[in-house]
Parts: C-alpha cells; structure tokens; sequence
C-alpha cells in the first residue's frame, strides 16, 4: 500500500510484513548516475571532511561497541567505506582494516590512501579472499542496496564461520521520521531504497541468515535539531550562519532542553539511526 507519493519515486509498504521500499525500484544504470550525482559531488566532500572530526569521533564509538561484542582485534571490512575514516580509526586502534567502495571518486581517493586495503568497486568483485573477516562493517548501506538480504548474503561470503556483521540505516520508526514524514532527511527516494524499522531489519538478516546480538537507536541532540526546523545535512551561506550562532550559542540551551526527550529516544529505540549487530544463524553458511 503507498506511504508517500513522492515523485519520481514514491514510498509502498508491505502489508503483511511492514517493509517499506520505493516504487517503481531504479533500474541499475539510473542507481549509479544517483551514487555518482550525490556522492562524487564536491559538496559532499566539503561537507565530509568538514565534519571529519565528528565521524572519527563516531567511528570509535562504534569500534568500542564492536569490541564489546567481541574481544579482541582481528580483521575488519568497512563496505562503503567513502573517503575512509572508518578504515583510518580502525587501523589506529589494531585493526588489520579493509575497505570496499563502489562510488569511483571516493573509491579511488581511498584506493590511492590506502593501497591494496580498498576494493574500488563493486562488493561481489571485491579481490579479498573469502571467509576472511573476523567483522564486517555496512554502515549506511544497505538502504542503498535493491536486493538488501542479498547483499548481505555477498557480504556474508567474505565473512569468516564465528564474524560478525555490523550495519547502520536510518530509522523509519523514528520520532523524527514520523513528524517530519515526506520531509524526513534521511528519506531521499531513488538514493535509498528501503527504509528499515527495527522489526523488519531484523528479519531482512534473517532472511540472510544472521541471528540478531546487538541493537539500539541513537540520534545526536543537533541532528534532531536540525531535522526538526529543516536545515539537516544543508550546506551553504545560511546553513553555515545557523550552525555559527544558534548551534555555537544556544546548544547548551537546546541540550537541556532535550534532554528528556532524548531519553526516550534511547529507551524506545525511536532515534533516527538505527544501529545493529549480527552472528550467523548456527548451521547456516549465510
């Protein structure tokens, strides 16, 4: 049944099962000319190194929570893994990191940092041997993805019998998706594909033959802030002056104000990214 008609890619949902997907789904050839307009683009670049410190930041964060779930350091694949953060914080604390990238600018610009530890490419071409990672990383990818349970099932092949996969996709369930509905920030029809809630990404990896360890939502006070009165990931002369005095200057104020409500964003799991961990289901090869 339709979510959105949004154009040229409207929002359905299944009624039986709760996904949520656009429609009609991009042939191949129309997903790579979007990868390549959004994520080849200089202003995306701007905007990433802009924020380094803040994804260097989160990717210890998510390096600290691996860990937790398993001891010890070993071999980790980040796929999707743009200008390489993820693979720079993970080598810093070691990890023997690896990368794969199927956008060419931010591939390559990898590929050319860090040697033969990134796959410029497609993942299902990817020259790493197989059964070979202790973790695999798709953070922010499989909403991407046409088939999202298939993709993990390639995935899955590079993944040695006891790793782990670890994922991010923003959360359809959230506070914020639910107000601003056609507005959300993280919905962008034809670049995503699938918009996950925690139930049905839990049974798309099963469906990929991952039992569930981890799972839990977060949402930083300013994301929601500027998701909320529309800025979100804008960039230019009026986003820039926001950011230089509401966010510099009121913050505080801001914080504490919401601090409540991001409490409940925690405990209901309703915060707009959501992030989760995987095991193989015992007696699968996934």
């Amino acid at each position: 049944m339709p979510v959105y008609p949004t154009v040229p890619y409207g929002l359905i949902k299944c009624s039986s099962c709760g996904m949520v997907r656009i429609a009609p789904m991009p042939d191949p050839a129309v997903s790579l000319e979007i990868n390549e307009a959004v994520y080849s683009a200089a202003e995306y670049k701007e905007r990433y190194f802009k924020d380094r410190h803040n994804f260097a930041a989160w990717a210890r964060e998510k390096l600290r929570l691996i860990e937790r779930c398993r001891p010890g350091k070993g071999r980790i694949l980040d796929v999707g893994c743009s200008y390489g953060v993820f693979i720079e914080e993970a080598a810093k604390l070691g990890w023997d990191a690896c990368g794969c990238e199927l956008n060419p600018v931010t591939g390559n610009y990898s590929r050319d940092r860090f040697g033969g530890k990134v796959h410029a490419g497609d993942l299902a071409t990817a020259p790493f041997h197989l059964a070979s990672f202790d973790v695999i990383t798709l953070w922010d990818v499989i909403e991407h993805q046409p088939d999202p349970a298939a993709f993990l099932k390639t995935a899955a092949k590079y993944l040695k019998d006891d790793g782990l996969i670890f994922l991010q996709v923003p959360n359809f369930d959230s506070y914020i998706s639910g107000l601003k509905k056609d507005g959300w920030d993280w919905l962008t029809p034809g670049d995503h594909k699938y918009f996950f809630t925690p139930a049905t990404l839990v049974r798309t990896a099963a469906a990929a033959g991952f039992s569930l360890i981890y799972l839990k939502t977060w949402e930083p006070t300013r994301y929601f802030i500027d998701s909320l009165i529309g800025l979100g990931e804008r960039s230019g002369p009026v986003a820039d002056i926001y950011r230089a005095t509401v966010v510099r200057f009121v913050r505080l104020f801001l914080f504490f104000l919401f601090l409540p409500f991001q409490s409940r964003l925690r405990d209901a799991d309703r915060g707009a990214l959501l992030v989760c961990g995987f095991s193989r289901k015992e007696g699968t090869d996934a």
